[in-house]
């Protein structure tokens, strides 16, 4: 039986030493890109690449200030969307989940908790992604590494 851990609270350094030490898939359960929005809870490409590498998801955030660090207030919809699609591009499909975290938090505009998860559907249908990519996002990718690690 393994662990599943989230490095979402982690520095870089730190998404690197679990790396190195792991032996199983890990799981960055709320982090976006650091690309679109330099906040320091989000990942560079590297450590995205190096998460999927050994088989990881990253979950996209819907946190507003891990949308948009400057004006907060004005993160959006669109902004998960284009952070999706942003690691899609980096790391691919079999890597990349929603990941909200609705503890605590002020979300994106559009996102007030789990009854809106139909809008990233929909949107990511608009945007052309595949009925077997928009599975994954929506939980296969998880439930992938959640089988790995947990047996």
């Amino acid at each position: 039986m393994g662990i599943i851990l989230d490095v979402s609270h982690l520095s870089p350094a730190g998404v690197a030493d679990v790396l190195a030490v792991s032996q199983r898939p890990i799981i960055a359960s709320h982090s976006n890109a650091r690309a679109l929005c330099d906040h320091p809870r989000n990942l560079t490409d590297a450590q995205m690449e190096a998460i999927a590498a050994q088989g990881g998801v990253i979950g996209v955030t819907f946190v507003d200030s891990f949308l948009n660090r400057a004006n907060p207030q004005e993160a959006s919809l669109d902004d998960i969307v284009a952070n999706i699609e942003y690691m899609l591009g980096v790391v691919g499909p079999d890597h990349v989940a929603l990941g909200s975290d609705f503890d605590g938090w002020t979300m994106a505009q559009e996102i007030k908790d789990a009854s809106c998860y139909p809008l990233i559907t929909q949107k990511l249908v608009e945007r052309g992604h595949t009925p077997k990519v928009i599975r994954q996002i929506l939980g296969e990718n998880l439930f992938r590494v959640m089988r790995i690690v947990m047996g």
